[in-house]
């Protein structure tokens, strides 16, 4: 979770210098900027990773338990 945070911050802040940049942005104001889309971007990726992880595990609990009892590398033999 706190590498996809992580992930989340570093692309907001660099979203967020790019679109400064080319928006001729003063260099104070830029920093503002990104630091805000970074702490906005973190939060979103945190709570994106929370639903994606508890939906996971739901979609895992939910699927049948395979009980067959042959190899599953193994071929049936032919007569």
């Amino acid at each position: 979770m706190k590498l996809l945070m992580s992930t989340g911050a570093l692309a907001g802040f660099m979203t967020g210098l790019a679109v400064g940049w080319f928006q001729h942005v003063p260099w104070p104001t830029l920093l503002w900027r990104a630091a805000l889309a970074a702490y906005i971007t973190c939060i979103l990726a945190g709570w994106w990773g929370r639903h994606w992880s508890r939906n996971l595990k739901l979609a895992q609990q939910a699927q049948p338990v395979a009980t067959s009892t042959a190899h599953p590398t193994t071929l049936p033999r032919r007569p």
